[in-house]
């Protein structure tokens, strides 16, 4: 099970609605092992895979998703390399999930498309709907979306703000991100219209609107509360027993700043070594996406920077 946001959020949703999941595995699969896992995934999670070759995944995956779109979308273009056949490798995953999903729509059904991987797929459903005229489509996207200036190097932008415009809905984190698309939306495609917070286009009506994102707290009780939890919390305030705790936890990505915390707490060590020995800096920072190049590189800065805080100060920060 994924740790990430998207899985996180809507397992709590599982619990109220029922809905058909469709996503690829996360590996490569066998042509002679394809209908096993599709009966598997049927029947435990109601979940219908798109089969992705390793080299077609790698490309859309780590290559034009992470490698390119993701740097962009969160405005740090310094991080962002681009690639011919990744670009055709993100068509052609959109199309593929296009064509997976359209044998099970009805009439009537809502299909709910997530995140930056999967950003042309509105447009490709729409030209596959035909008569089906009150299927409702919606995209909730789990970054940032780009201010002007960063949305002008983005590739497939009118693709983008065309396939956007191609849902009945559009959610955003936060009423900035909203403004950012409806201000590039209006930029990028003549004809658009906009009054005021939703979008006319071709006769389609888009609202566009922020849904910050939340917790399970139902799950975080249930497992604060466990014997386990309580038990580890007892060991932690033991070990740290008259220290200030300082706590961090984000995934190990660029974007999340963890370098720049770490020189923090080492510049005010330094400033003021009396703290020195009464503070501990404890750094959750999970993996992720190992095999991208700038990942690599973060992780190598990070366990740098971590030997040199503990080597300088004393053993002050855990990770």
């Amino acid at each position: 099970m994924s740790s990430g946001g998207l899985v996180s959020g809507l397992n709590g949703l599982s619990k109220a609605i029922k809905f058909k999941w469709f996503g690829w595995p996360g590996f490569d699969v066998h042509r002679n092992d394809m209908d096993d896992l599709r009966h598997q995934l049927a029947d435990q999670f109601d979940a219908v895979p798109i089969f992705l070759s390793k080299d077609l995944s790698e490309q859309h995956y780590n290559g034009f998703s992470n490698t390119l779109l993701w740097p962009l979308l969160h405005r740090m273009p310094d991080y962002s390399r681009s690639h011919v056949s990744w670009s055709e490798a993100y068509l052609e995953v959109n199309e593929l999930f296009a064509d997976t999903i359209m044998p099970y729509v009805q009439d009537g059904d809502v299909i709910w498309i997530h995140d930056y991987h999967l950003l042309l797929l509105p447009d490709a459903l729409r030209r596959r709907l035909g008569n089906k005229k009150d299927v409702k489509i919606g995209l909730f996207l789990h970054t940032p979306f780009p201010s002007e200036d960063f949305f002008s190097i983005l590739p497939f932008r009118e693709a983008i703000c065309n396939s956007l415009l191609s849902c009945d809905l559009a959610g955003f984190h936060v009423d900035e991100y909203v403004q950012d698309f409806l201000d590039s939306a209006m930029k990028v495609l003549p004809g658009v219209e906009r009054s005021p917070s939703d979008l006319h286009y071709k006769g389609r009506k888009l609202i566009v609107h922020s849904f910050p994102i939340g917790i399970e707290p139902d799950d975080f009780r249930s497992r604060i509360e466990s014997e386990a939890t309580q038990k580890e919390l007892m060991m932690l305030e033991k070990e740290f027993k008259h220290k200030k705790v300082l706590v961090g936890v984000d995934r190990l990505d660029y974007t999340k700043g963890i370098p720049l915390k770490l020189l923090a707490f080492d510049k005010f060590l330094t400033d003021n070594p009396q703290w020195v020995g009464k503070v501990v800096l404890i750094q959750l920072a999970i993996p992720t996406r190992a095999d991208v190049e700038e990942y690599k590189k973060l992780r190598q800065l990070v366990e740098l920077l971590v030997g040199n805080v503990n080597g300088k100060h004393g053993m002050n920060l855990q990770t």
